[in-house]
Order: structure tokens, then C-alpha cells, then sequence
């Protein structure tokens, strides 16, 4: 229906337009609000996409850029390792043993004839233990086993801590150890004497030149405590996969030994887990053996014994040309905790010095 408006001109009545009309009555290039949400809507979605493709890119990233970083940390650490190789075999001064290591024969006389007379003085059984458990009081045990043994009941204090402490962790490797062999305590022959006398050699140059060989063969037990740390870091060796000895010559040293002697005596702190290094608590083999000695012998002699730090140019072992300065670059024992045990010992009476190392700290120490 049409109707005329003022002027005589005809007025249709509103249609409502479709997006069709919409869209062909909008200028050109420009779009329109039903367009202009589809595009927004579209653009969100690409942007989304886009967010979701940098996510998962980033993620397939991260374990490459992690590999890339755990590669650099373990450059880094092998190169560090590799220069404080070089500077430890490069920079450590070798010691001339003809020129420096002059042995007095009036001190070799001193050293052998003293050595005689503690072979001849009557020995004193559990003189060893009972000075260590008066020494040190609850810090010592006269009861511990030197040795693991088989027992119905797993022994807790062994399996406490990690090796060398403990063998947490390896107790069915432990046991089955204990299958193979059949002994833990001393030989016949060993157990049929009233009084033990134990000798602990150490690897230190006081020893040599002093010619005690024939003395040291005198005493019941001789304990070898050194292995020198230097041997063990830069000779690895494989295992031996035979070894020409029954497994009754075979004895499993009680970890608990060791522990006592870092924990208890040394009073070293226990181990903690750390990024780098490590702390100075790991006793050396010959204090260790010295500690062990106490507990297998009535009386104990030590030779061999005395890193004197103030001396760098005196030679660190009887059988090389390292210097004494060499233990200045060593992380894992504390000498100077280990030293002045030795000296309290022997100040004590509790060991017999053989070869005049730890004595030489004594006098040095009343001299100053």
C-alpha cells in the first residue's frame, strides 16, 4: 500500500533489510558489523593457533635448550678438571731424593734400635682398645667388630650410610659376598696368641732409608695403610677378576670402622649431598688402618707416619720424587685434623712411633 506525503510524494512503508542489502549498501572496502565479527572471530582463532603453535614450539625447544645447557655445565666441569690435572702435574715441584732426602745414619741406629725395643717389652693385652675407650670416651667402641660377618639379623649401623661409610644400598650384593667367603675373624694361628701386636706402615718419606724391614717382619699383624691418594686418582685400573688367594684370606673391613674414625674420633661432619666438591670428611687409608689396628691388636706400632705441611720441598712418599707441597692440592682429606690426632696418640702413649715422623711434630712443637 503506498500512501502521498506532503508534497505530493510517495512513501513505501520499511522493509526490514537483509545482510544481503546490508552488504551492497555499504561503501566500498569498508565492511560491515556482521563481516567485521566474522574477521574478529577468525583473527582470534589465528591468533589462538598462533599462541598454540609458539607454545608448542617453545615446548619441543625446551628439552634441546636443556640438553644444549647440561652440555655446557659438563664442558665446563671437564675443562676445569683438566687444568687442575695440568697445574697438579705440571706446576707440583718434583723433589731431587738424592739431594734432598739425606738420611742420617746416627738417626737410622736411633730408629732400628727403638724399634727392638718395643719388640721386647712384655706385651700388655687390650692396652690398645682400653686407651682409645679412656681417650675418647663414648666416641669408641670396644666392642666393634673389625670385620662383617654373616648373621641372621642385618646389622643396621653398617647399612646406615653410603660407602665408604656404610653399604646402604648393596646389602644383597654384601650378603652374598658373605656366601663366597667363609672366614671373619683372624687365622688359627692368630686367635692362639694372648697378646697381639699390630705395625701400620704408612707411605710417608720419614721411612725411607731407615732400613726397618727387618723389624716390621717381627710384629704378629702388619697393616699396609698406604695406597697413595695419587695412584688411585690419575693409574685407574681395571678390577681384578682373579686373584691367586683362597677366600679364606679374604676379610670384608666393617664400614662401621670408618665411620667411627670420621664421625666419632675426627669428628668430621656426615655427608651431605652437594652441586660441587665435597667436604673435607673422608679419613686417609692410614688413619683409617691406625683405627683398625686398635680394634684387631692388644698393642699398636705405627712407621711410615708425618706429613709436615711447613717442609713443601721434603719428599711426600718413600718411593717417589713428589713433594711434600702435593697434598696442598688434594680436596678430599683433611692432613691437619688427621696430624693432630696422630700426634695425640702418640703424645698419649696410646702408639709407638717407629720411624720418628710424628715425634719430629712433637719436637718442632716445643721448640716453637
Amino acid at each position: 500500500m503506498r500512501t502521498k506525503a506532503a508534497g505530493g510524494a510517495e512513501r513505501r512503508p520499511l522493509k526490514p533489510r537483509t545482510e544481503a542489502a546490508v552488504a551492497a549498501a555499504a561503501p566500498a572496502g569498508q565492511a560491515m558489523p556482521g563481516d567485521y565479527r566474522c574477521v574478529k572471530l577468525r583473527s582470534d582463532r589465528s591468533r589462538s593457533s598462533l599462541q598454540w603453535y609458539t607454545r608448542a614450539q617453545n615446548k619441543m625447544r625446551r628439552p634441546s635448550l636443556l640438553l644444549k645447557d647440561a652440555f655446557k655445565c659438563i664442558l665446563l666441569v671437564f675443562g676445569v678438571w683438566i687444568l687442575y690435572i695440568l697445574k697438579l702435574n705440571y706446576t707440583t715441584e718434583e723433589c731431587d731424593m738424592k739431594k734432598v732426602h739425606y738420611v742420617d745414619p746416627d738417626r737410622v741406629k736411633r730408629a732400628q734400635k727403638y724399634a727392638q725395643q718395643v719388640l721386647q717389652r712384655e706385651c700388655r693385652p687390650k692396652f690398645a682398645q682400653k686407651s682409645m675407650a679412656q681417650l675418647f670416651e663414648h666416641r669408641y667402641s670396644m666392642d666393634l667388630l673389625p670385620f662383617v660377618k654373616k648373621a641372621p639379623k642385618v646389622n643396621e649401623a653398617e647399612y646406615k650410610y653410603d660407602p665408604p661409610f656404610g653399604f646402604r644400598k648393596f646389602s644383597s650384593k654384601v650378603q652374598t659376598l658373605l656366601e663366597l667367603l667363609p672366614e671373619h675373624d683372624f687365622p688359627e694361628h692368630l686367635k692362639a696368641k694372648s697378646c697381639r701386636r699390630c705395625v701400620v706402615i704408612g707411605s710417608g718419606g720419614i721411612l725411607h732409608g731407615l732400613a726397618l724391614g727387618h723389624a716390621l717382619n717381627q710384629f704378629d699383624v702388619v697393616i699396609s695403610g698406604g695406597e697413595p691418594f695419587w695412584v688411585r686418582l690419575f693409574f685407574w685400573k681395571q678390577v681384578a677378576e682373579k686373584i691367586p688367594l683362597q677366600p679364606k684370606h679374604f676379610r670384608i673391613l666393617n664400614p662401621v670402622i670408618i665411620k667411627e674414625t670420621a664421625f666419632d674420633i675426627l669428628q668430621y661432619s656426615e655427608p651431605q649431598s652437594r652441586f660441587w666438591g665435597r667436604d673435607k670428611n673422608v679419613p686417609t687409608i692410614g688413619v683409617i688402618a691406625v683405627v683398625l689396628a686398635t680394634h684387631l691388636c692388644d698393642e699398636v706400632s705405627l712407621a711410615g707416619f708425618g706429613y709436615d705441611l711447613n717442609q713443601p720441598k721434603t719428599p711426600l712418599h718413600y718411593f717417589d720424587n713428589l713433594c711434600m707441597a702435593a697434598m696442598n692440592f688434594q680436596t678430599m682429606h683433611n692432613v691437619t685434623t688427621e696430624t693432630r690426632l696422630l700426634l695425640k696418640l702418640v703424645k698419649e702413649g696410646v702408639v709407638k712411633d717407629l720411624s720418628g715422623g710424628i715425634h719430629l711434630h712433637i719436637e718442632l712443637q716445643v721448640i716453637k
